[in-house]
């Protein structure tokens, strides 16, 4: 009987030690209590005092990726408008730009990507934004309270910006080759086009319109003519002319939806003729049209900047349908464009990107500006209006 005993205290003990051991095999040694279980006293009265971390400090100083692919994205901030600058041939490429609802102005080194903050005057719903061709000024449209104010913009070295708010009833704006802001007056028979020394406020007329809903196409090199176009509407007749000298001259391109725009040598026009938009070429030398091998529209395309026969544009290969523009205006409709390169004097189109296939995102392209070396082009994408660059 004692013997029987002693086997089953044996074996009891063996199974307990066992046990014991995997316990501290799978979950280690047993902490304190007051490690294991919540704190309780949070929510009453508490002794000891919480400890606060510090906040990191914010960056005055942001980098942007500028040094992988050809194409890529400059910004998250959603931009109005922007300008590249490059003071020489030894000093590194840098862009401006204006941010979406406030008018803060900031500054991209293309070379080493710090962004910097140049200005932080702010306009009240910031809309859209023109820079000077010469650092220095910036025009701003402001949509507060729907009183669409526009304001000039000084840049300074303090960061603070001298604004003044131009009186007139501005309906589009941008600045030309000898940094004069040059915007569009209505009035009550139609609008005039406005020169302001943004130095000493002076104004000077450049031309008169006989009628108010028109879009313009300023000249920003001070060669090319201005061109002008009755708002574009699939449904409206319209006609293209260039000022030049403040004289008006029709051009040989009309039709439902007309848009169009040129350079000293070459006109770029879309009309709607029945269901489809088809976009011409028009060489003014020889007075012969031919059918563009992309649709073309003034948003999403830019002429060369060195070389008169390049044009450089948005495009998607997809069909636009007779409601063009009139739905991609309305933002009822979007564009997974690619970026091409057209010859204007054989009219054959290249496709330098696809930027689905290269970043995996679709890109609708608008606000397409060439650099002054036409090595690089700059861009919004209409879906969230970030800025984007390719480097050709």
């Amino acid at each position: 009987m004692k013997k029987t005993l002693l086997i089953i205290g044996g074996i009891s003990t063996i199974v307990i030690l066992f046990a014991i051991w995997l316990y501290l095999l799978l979950f280690g040694t047993p902490k304190p209590v007051a490690d294991v279980f919540t704190n309780f006293g949070l929510f009453g009265n508490r002794s000891e005092p919480i400890e606060e971390l510090p906040l990191p400090a914010l960056p005055t100083e942001e980098i942007v990726d500028v040094a992988t692919d050809k194409l890529r994205q400059l910004t998250v901030r959603p931009v109005i408008g922007f300008q590249e600058y490059a003071m020489s041939t030894t000093t590194p490429r840098r862009i401006l730009y204006a941010e979406s609802g406030t008018g803060h102005i900031f500054q991209i080194n293309l070379e080493t990507g710090e962004e910097t903050r140049l200005s932080n005057t702010t306009v009240q719903n910031a809309q859209s934004a023109s820079f000077s061709p010469r650092l220095g000024y910036v025009a701003i449209r402001s949509g507060y309270q729907n009183l669409n104010e526009v304001q000039l913009v000084e840049l300074d070295d303090s960061g603070s910006g001298q604004a003044t708010t131009l009186k007139a009833r501005v309906s589009d704006f941008s600045f030309s080759a000898d940094n004069e802001l040059l915007y569009s007056e209505l009035t009550t028979s139609g609008s005039n086009g406005i020169a302001l020394n943004p130095k000493t406020k002076a104004t000077r007329t450049v031309f008169t319109l006989p009628f108010q809903a028109a879009t313009i196409i300023w000249s920003r090199d001070g060669i090319t003519p201005h061109y002008v176009y009755p708002k574009a509407s699939s449904k409206l007749y319209g006609y293209l002319y260039a000022i030049k000298n403040g004289v008006i001259v029709r051009q040989p391109a009309a039709g439902l939806g007309l848009m169009g725009s040129g350079n000293p040598e070459y006109i770029s026009y879309t009309t709607v003729p029945l269901e489809e938009p088809i976009s011409f070429i028009y060489n003014l030398s020889t007075d012969q049209t031919e059918i563009s091998p992309i649709l073309f529209e003034p948003n999403k395309c830019a002429f060369g900047t060195k070389t008169v026969t390049h044009l450089f544009c948005g495009y998607a290969l997809t069909a636009y349908g007779y409601n063009f523009p009139d739905d991609w205006y309305k933002g009822t409709r979007t564009f997974a464009d690619r970026i091409w390169m057209i010859n204007l004097s054989d009219t054959t189109a290249r496709q330098l990107v696809d930027p689905l296939r290269t970043v995996g995102r679709e890109l609708d392209v608008i606000g397409i500006q060439v650099s002054s070396d036409e090595k690089m082009l700059y861009f919004l994408n209409k879906n969230d209006t970030t800025l984007w660059q390719y480097e050709i």
